[in-house]
């Protein structure tokens, strides 16, 4: 089999379902035709022959690009299930969760929500105590000290 490559692209979201709905009927098509094919190989005479070798590694093949199809859309699909169950967990949250996830490196779903004075306010108090701290050397009791 060729190389394989990711690509990434955008589509909108209420193109979802046609769009994973077409990958997977073009690999469900293409299982069905490659299994068709496969009767003629199964005549008893024919079998032990190079032909029979080189159909078998083509229908490998296929399998092969059939099988990543459907992971990437299995794939796919996953990962838009834990986008929808991420989004229905942020709107159930008050409204300061939803500006600070637990993982602060975690990129926000919804980044046309405006976040309110209040949230604004906690947000500046937690960057001063950071600030606060980078600059306060840690404390030292008698046991760090060095001796002259």
């Amino acid at each position: 089999m060729g190389q394989r490559v990711n690509i990434h692209y955008s589509i909108d979201i209420e193109d979802l379902p046609s769009t994973m709905a077409t990958l997977l009927n073009a690999a469900l098509s293409q299982l069905s035709t490659t299994g068709k094919e496969v009767e003629g190989v199964l005549e008893p005479d024919q079998v032990l022959t190079l032909a029979t070798v080189t159909h078998i590694d083509d229908l490998r093949s296929t399998l092969e690009k059939i099988d990543h199809t459907l992971g990437d859309v299995s794939t796919l699909i996953k990962s838009y299930i834990q986008y929808q169950a991420s989004d229905n967990k942020q709107e159930d949250a008050p409204t300061g969760e939803q500006l600070i996830p637990a993982n602060p490196m975690a990129p926000r779903h919804d980044v046309t929500k405006m976040p309110s004075d209040t949230d604004l306010d906690m947000l500046k108090d937690r960057l001063n105590q950071f600030r606060q701290n980078m600059n306060t050397p840690p404390e030292t009791t008698n046991n760090d000290e060095i001796p002259s």
